[in-house]
């Protein structure tokens, strides 16, 4: 709620903040800082690098995404990167389903290095409704 945002009712909130803290300290550091997640509809969301991430990178001249298709747990190997700086292994924010690549990306990763937002998303995944 806004009295959350505003600091104006810190018990109410606490439940709140207890969440979030838990959720942030469950998903190891490096991860949160390399993908960032967009949602499409309730359960279609698309998986894009950060902006931190292409920085630190330098130039990236490899692209592997895994195959649409394929159902990834958390955690596990979802994408590689290989740039001037070295490889990166990409690792799924969440359990889902890839429903679609970035084929322009897969074909031209250098295209990174130069474009982020719409452009420079890695691929569409699903997750399951419960």
């Amino acid at each position: 709620s806004e009295d959350c945002v505003n600091n104006k009712l810190i018990m109410p909130c606490l439940p709140k903040l207890v969440k979030a803290i838990r959720y942030l300290s469950a998903v190891p550091p490096r991860q949160r800082d390399e993908l960032f997640v967009t949602k499409i509809s309730q359960n279609l969301h698309r998986i894009s690098l950060t902006d931190n991430l292409i920085e630190s990178l330098g130039d990236i001249v490899y692209l592997e995404v895994k195959k649409p298709g394929n159902s990834i747990k958390e955690g596990q190997h979802m994408a590689s990167l290989e740039s001037s700086k070295g490889i990166v292994e990409l690792h799924a924010p969440f359990d889902c389903k890839i429903t679609k690549i970035n084929e322009e990306l897969v074909e031209q990763p250098s295209l990174l290095n130069r474009t982020a937002g719409n452009l420079g998303w890695l691929c569409e995944v699903e997750t399951s409704t419960k």
